[in-house]
């Protein structure tokens, strides 16, 4: 898609002109968080490259964000097509799975369990409690039970926001937790990845896929 520049040296969409490597990844890093802050002018200038010029932009928002080094999620909706974008900005690694809306047979939203996952990591948390208990019970001086304690601690916080993030993601991810659309004629399907706590967007968005393939429906 071509795109023109305004006086401000900014293009049509929303990428400002003439820039270098690291100020290009600099930019997409602003723009993903001030799109995952809920700014939707933020979030259709992220997806105005996969936009045809004459679809019409219907609503867009954030269907997750996990990971110390975050990777967000972001579905888009027009007139014409559904589409989920998964963008990690630190490494530059982007997808975008899209499916027109005539094609949709059939809408399916999940939000698996993790109960599981938190009984698992829960046990773990309690087994460096204990260990790191029971290691400076057995302590012979101040300084063992200081490096102990720091070890515990680092490897508590390591757990909580490196792994775990790392690992439910995974999960739901190989638990197909989002909307899956099945498509006429294929055996496959498109997928918008959503965190449990993004269900209700999910819900909104079936909504108005309903009410957009009615409309082609009955225009067909």
């Amino acid at each position: 898609m071509t795109t023109t520049a305004d006086s401000t040296g900014t293009s049509q969409v929303g990428r400002p002109a003439r820039l270098s490597s690291g100020q290009q990844r600099r930019y997409l890093r602003r723009l993903i968080k001030e799109a995952s802050r809920g700014q939707s002018d933020r979030v259709r200038t992220l997806m105005g490259p996969f936009v045809s010029e004459d679809e019409q932009f219907l609503s867009s928002g954030i269907t997750a964000r996990m990971g110390l080094i975050p990777r967000y999620n972001f579905y888009f909706l027009t007139d014409r097509r559904v589409g989920d974008l998964e963008v990690t900005p630190l490494t530059g690694n982007l997808t975008v799975e899209m499916a027109y809306l005539h094609k949709i047979d059939a809408v399916v939203i999940r939000q698996p369990s993790i109960i599981l996952l938190r009984v698992v990591f829960a046990i773990l948390y309690a087994l460096i409690v204990v260990s790191a208990a029971l290691t400076t019970m057995s302590a012979v001086d101040d300084q063992m039970i200081a490096l102990t304690v720091a070890a515990a601690g680092l490897a508590l916080l390591i757990l909580r926001f490196v792994v775990y993030p790392v690992v439910r993601r995974i999960v739901l991810r190989f638990r197909k937790s989002g909307m899956v659309l099945k498509l006429t004629g294929s055996a496959g399907a498109t997928f918008l990845f959503a965190d449990r706590s993004k269900m209700s967007t999910l819900a909104e968005l079936s909504r108005r896929i309903a009410n957009l393939k009615r409309q082609l429906d009955i225009a067909g």
